[in-house]
């Protein structure tokens, strides 16, 4: 009787252990999917100035001096938000 009730016990412990990292892999894994906004990077691909822009709720604003650019912004900010889609 008392070795069974040590089994169930370890049992839980154990499953209660593997849930708790688990859940702590999640929180580590979204809290490092979350994309960088602020800062500025340099590309040779563009030829003017552009600007990506995010309001509040973290929708992009492009602002760019041509097409060209303009579509290499877009491209820019759908892989920062949307990469895992993209790649699925």
């Amino acid at each position: 009787m008392k070795r069974g009730l040590t089994l169930i016990v370890g049992g839980f412990t154990a499953l209660v252990a593997v849930f708790a990292l688990i859940a702590l892999d999640a929180i580590a894994s979204f809290r490092y999917s979350v994309p960088e906004y602020d800062g500025s990077l340099e590309f040779s691909e563009i030829e003017a100035p552009l600007r990506i822009l995010r309001d509040e709720h973290a929708i992009p604003h492009i602002i760019a001096e041509n097409f060209p650019d303009a579509a290499f912004g877009l491209g820019y900010a759908h892989a920062q938000d949307r990469l895992w889609q993209m790649e699925m």
